[in-house]
Order: structure tokens, then C-alpha cells, then sequence
């Protein structure tokens, strides 16, 4: 995972020093959820929680899919739930 991080391109210069912070603390031993909550301005609260339960239960990969895909779906343009707030529906 570290490494894919790492390989990421086209993000702005914050995202990728955020994104190496994390492979930094990845490659260091810490979960993701750990690193994730390091970065509030990218993961609020509420994703860091659902990071941890799905490393708990090990469903992190499906989990990390189901959060992208949301956030994708949320970003269209002239999407209504975009104007609505970005927690996810699991959690409202």
C-alpha cells in the first residue's frame, strides 16, 4: 500500500506531502488508521473511526474501496449530495 501511495501524481503539492507523511509513518509501522488521523485536514474523525473498525474486522481493502467510491460519487458536478454534508450515509 505504501508503495502505491508513493506513486501517486497529478495531486497538489500539500496532498502529496501528506500523502508521503503517511507512506513515512506506513513504512514505520503505524496502522493506517494511525496515519490517516495524523492528517485531519484529509480525514476527518468520523473516516479515521470507520479506518479503525474495518482494520479490526480486516475489511480494510473493501472498506478504503466503498469510501472512494462515495467520495467520487459526492464530487460530481450538479450532484445534490454534494451540497449536503460530506459525512457518509452509513453514518447519518
Amino acid at each position: 500500500m505504501s508503495r502505491r501511495l508513493s506513486e501517486l501524481s497529478g495531486t497538489s503539492h500539500s496532498d502529496q506531502t501528506g500523502l508521503l507523511d503517511m507512506v513515512v509513518e506506513l513504512q514505520a509501522g503505524d496502522t493506517f488508521a494511525s496515519a490517516a488521523a495524523s492528517h485531519p485536514e484529509a480525514f476527518p474523525r468520523y473516516y479515521v473511526a470507520v479506518l479503525e473498525s474495518a482494520e479490526l474486522t480486516g475489511t480494510l481493502d473493501t472498506v478504503l474501496l466503498e469510501l472512494a467510491t462515495y467520495l467520487e460519487t459526492i464530487s460530481r458536478p450538479g450532484r445534490r449530495s454534494r451540497q449536503r454534508s460530506s459525512i457518509p450515509p452509513w453514518w447519518q
